[in-house]
């Protein structure tokens, strides 16, 4: 499948990307398909890298007392697996295709990889993976914050 390159210019790299950059991008950027209702990846599963959703949309369950409680619904743009960046953990969450998706993987090593050799593309990567961790953490204070209220009694 082919990588949209101007896609990831204006989603994830916020700038117009040079001829070599996207030469090296397309060969470690790997894309993948998955249907609705499939799991991208299971709770506790060893992690493969980052995620760059491209269409589509999916789920974030997290297991607890026996039940599948949904974390968050992710939409195009978004990005999963950026803790794999961080450590080598398993997955903390399933994730599960609500719509047929397509997926951009930048795998470990094509991460490592830009990290070593083209600094400039994995800063962006980075910049953009601290952006939807400050997302993510906003939007748990919001239900935080909520679930106290509720907690209280105060709606």
């Amino acid at each position: 499948m082919d990588i949209d390159m101007t896609w990831l210019e204006e989603h994830l790299f916020h700038r117009t990307l040079s001829s070599d950059d996207k030469r090296i991008l397309k060969g470690l950027i790997e894309s993948k398909s998955y249907e609705k209702g499939a799991v991208i990846l299971a709770e506790e599963q060893d992690p493969e890298g980052l995620f760059i959703l491209k269409t589509g949309s999916v789920v974030l369950e997290h297991q607890k007392n026996g039940q599948q409680v949904r974390i968050a619904k992710l939409e195009e743009g978004s990005q999963f697996g950026d803790m794999s960046l961080f450590d080598d953990a398993k997955t903390s969450v399933t994730i599960k295709a609500t719509a047929a998706c397509t997926l951009y993987l930048f795998s470990q090593k094509s991460m490592q990889y830009m990290m070593e050799y083209r600094q400039s593309l994995s800063n962006d990567i980075m910049l953009n993976t601290i952006r939807s961790l400050a997302q993510a953490i906003r939007q748990m204070n919001d239900a935080q914050a909520y679930t106290s209220q509720y907690i209280q009694g105060r709606k």
